[in-house]
């Protein structure tokens, strides 16, 4: 988990950004933990993780590229 300025309307749960790239569940659990993406505390869920969208947008345009 990182703890950068990262406002909160930024952030995105990992169904929606699963959604975002097209990927399954579990392959954006992979991605998390292969450090790909980072994760965020949801202040509302304890059991949630968020990522920014910033970065989920960002991984989709490099795996377009690629």
């Amino acid at each position: 988990m990182k703890s950068l300025d990262i406002k909160p309307n930024d952030l995105i749960t990992l169904s929606e950004a699963a959604k975002l790239l097209g990927v399954s569940r579990p392959k954006m659990s992979r991605l998390v933990g292969s450090g790909k993406l980072a994760t965020f505390d949801d202040p509302l869920d304890e059991r949630a993780k968020l990522v920014s969208r910033h970065d989920v947008l960002a991984l989709q345009v490099r795996a377009k590229a690629a």
